[in-house]
């Protein structure tokens, strides 16, 4: 134990998480915000939920439930301070429901009447933007409302960069999207943060001017497996031609899928065709390394980048 600034008796991280896991002293639990460790120990009592929190799912609180009484919490949830004194929880709300349902059955096990949790102070827009972020990468939400969701993720971002702009000048917003889901104890790469607000984006701009998609092709749009530019594409097409680009993705992927679009676009097999030429110069720049130098004949190798090239400059001239 240390003595703080005020007066209080300050338990260490590991003296607190020991009395949590032995069930004593729960004065001391109760009133571990006092201390400056990193983590925190709360009444439930003093816990609200966000107002935007997707609804509670009942079953997988049950599944909790079960889960935190033979094995322990886990990970802390994480909460803010609010102005009128208690916490609002951001992270966790299943868990937090699983701990009630366990003071209920449990009512003289001082254990369930508390729960770890980080504390941090964040604005609104910062708070929204993690318990959006929690609910995409951890909870796995799928369909319209993790559209709907990476959507609103998007517009709580550029909220905290008008709030803070000298903090997050500079920094791409897949990476403070990564970094939210961090602080809540997730994980996911900012490529795949990238991705899928290019794909929501997307996906809405294709909604808006074009007045929908087929189902099957939105599906591909939802999970991400669609690039955006295929999507937009894939907009203007006929049902019908969406249906089969879709159909074609699930025989043989994305290629496939573009390969379709293409045959039923012009504007598409231009831009295909680009993308194959593309390709085609990077392999044979790739051929003048040592690895690769016996691989393709030097005249062949020329030859083919002469195509390539007249291929893109014709291209870049077609009014398509």
């Amino acid at each position: 134990m240390r003595r703080d600034g005020g007066g209080v008796m300050a338990r260490s991280k590991k003296d607190l998480l020991a009395s949590f896991k032995a069930g004593t002293d729960t004065d001391a639990l109760a009133t571990a915000a006092q201390s400056d460790v990193a983590f925190r120990m709360l009444r439930l009592a003093d816990l609200s939920p966000h107002p935007d929190n997707r609804p509670i799912d009942r079953a997988f609180v049950e599944e909790l439930a079960a889960s935190i009484e033979s094995d322990g919490l886990g990970n802390p949830i994480c909460v803010r301070p609010l102005p009128e004194g208690g916490y609002q929880v951001v992270s966790g709300h299943h868990r937090v429901e699983a701990k009630r349902l366990l003071a209920a059955r449990h009512p003289d096990d001082p254990r369930h009447k508390v729960i770890e949790a980080v504390v941090r102070e964040m604005g609104d827009a910062d708070a929204e933007a993690m318990l959006l972020a929690t609910n995409v990468y951890v909870n796995a939400i799928s369909g319209e409302e993790r559209q709907r969701s990476l959507e609103r993720l998007g517009r709580a971002v550029d909220k905290m960069r008008a709030d803070d702009p000298a903090r997050y000048r500079g920094v791409r917003s897949a990476k403070i999207i990564a970094d939210k889901v961090s602080e809540s104890g997730g994980k996911v790469s900012e490529r795949t943060v990238y991705r899928d607000l290019a794909a929501a984006r997307a996906r809405k701009e294709a909604l808006e001017a074009q007045g929908g998609l087929d189902p099957k092709m939105a599906e591909l749009a939802h999970r991400g497996a669609a690039r955006p530019a295929d999507v937009i594409a894939a907009s203007k097409l006929p049902a019908a031609a969406q249906r089969a680009a879709a159909d074609a993705y699930a025989e043989g992927g994305a290629e496939s899928m573009r390969r379709a679009l293409a045959q039923a676009d012009p504007a598409v097999r231009a831009k295909e065709a680009a993308r194959i030429a593309r390709r085609a110069i990077r392999a044979l720049k790739e051929l003048e390394g040592p690895a690769a130098a016996g691989s393709l004949d030097r005249a062949d190798a020329e030859a083919i980048g002469r195509a390539a090239s007249n291929v893109l400059r014709a291209l870049e001239k077609s009014p398509s």
